[in-house]
C-alpha cells in the first residue's frame, strides 16, 4: 500500500517537473474599438448671413475722376471639428462675386476689386497663437492683413489642425473693396463664400 502511495506521489512530482520544465503557455488577444466622430465632423457657421460695409462711417460719393474704398467687417465666422482626428487639417477658403448694382444688375464692381482678410489688430488671439493651441485647435496660416489676393479667385483665409481630436475656433474677417472711378451711384451687393475642408 505504501509502495503505491509512493509511486503515486513520484508520477504527481515527474508530471509537475515536466510542466515546470516546459515554462508557461501563454495566449493573447488583441482587442479593438472605435470610437466614432458625431455629426459630419467638419462645420463652418456665420453669426448672420449679411453684412454692410462703407467708407469709415459714410458711404462713398461717386466721384468720376477718382477710386473710392469701402470697408468693414463680415460676420463672426467659427469653424468646429469634430472628426475625432489627431492633427487632422482644416483650410478655410474664401470667393467672391462681382458686386452687382441693385437698380441696374449689368453695372458691376468685379470682385477681383475686393480683399476679405483677418485683420491683426482685431483678431490678436489667432495672431498670438499663430502655431499655438487655441480651444483644441492649432493655427498654421492665413490672411493677416496681406492684400495680394482677391475674391476673384478662391484662396485661403485660415488654416490650422486640431490638436485633440475636436475643437473650434472664431474669427471675424474684415473686407476691403476699390469703387473703380466713375462707378454709377447706388446699392451694391455680392455674395461671399467661406468653405471648410
Amino acid at each position: 500500500m505504501n509502495f503505491r502511495r509512493i509511486a503515486a506521489a513520484t508520477g504527481a512530482a515527474a508530471m509537475l517537473a515536466a510542466m515546470t520544465a516546459t515554462g508557461a503557455v501563454a495566449a493573447d488577444t488583441e482587442v479593438t474599438f472605435v470610437v466614432l466622430a458625431s455629426g459630419s465632423g467638419l462645420s463652418i457657421g456665420q453669426s448672420s448671413s449679411t453684412a454692410s460695409i462703407d467708407d469709415g462711417g459714410s458711404d462713398p460719393t461717386f466721384d468720376p475722376a477718382s477710386a473710392g474704398s469701402v470697408s468693414g467687417d463680415l460676420p463672426t465666422t467659427t469653424v468646429t471639428d469634430v472628426r475625432g482626428t489627431l492633427a487632422a487639417a482644416w483650410t478655410v477658403s474664401v470667393v467672391g462675386e462681382a458686386f452687382a448694382n441693385a437698380t441696374d444688375g449689368a453695372v458691376t464692381v468685379a470682385a477681383t476689386n475686393s480683399h476679405a482678410y483677418i485683420d491683426v489688430a482685431d483678431a490678436p488671439a489667432l495672431v498670438t497663437l499663430l502655431g499655438g493651441a487655441l480651444d483644441g485647435m492649432l493655427i498654421t496660416g492665413g490672411e493677416f492683413n496681406v492684400g495680394v489676393n482677391d475674391l476673384g479667385s478662391s484662396y485661403t483665409l485660415l488654416s490650422g489642425t486640431t490638436t485633440l481630436g475636436d475643437g473650434s475656433v472664431a474669427f471675424t474677417p474684415a473686407i476691403d473693396v476699390t469703387i473703380p472711378s466713375g462707378t454709377p451711384a447706388g446699392s451694391y451687393s455680392a455674395t461671399i463664400t467661406q468653405t471648410v475642408s
